[in-house]
């Protein structure tokens, strides 16, 4: 009786995984944009003294805090 209910399982079980694996969509739709405009990333800019600054002290109190 064991073995039949074991067996019974691992039967849904493959079978489970086999269908659910048929029709994966890894990325969604593409819409076709309504206004004809698309968005630009504005350009990257260095950093400046004072943004180096503050970006070393968030750094500092970052490590402080998980060592």
């Amino acid at each position: 009786m064991k073995r039949y209910i074991f067996a019974t399982i691992f039967t849904i079980c493959i079978a489970s995984c086999i269908c659910s694996c048929e029709n994966i969509d890894e990325l969604p739709p593409i819409k076709e944009s309504t206004s004809g405009k698309s968005y630009k990333l504005p350009d990257p800019q260095l950093m400046n003294a004072a943004d180096h600054a503050a970006f070393e002290a968030i750094r500092a109190e970052y490590k402080a805090a998980t060592d």
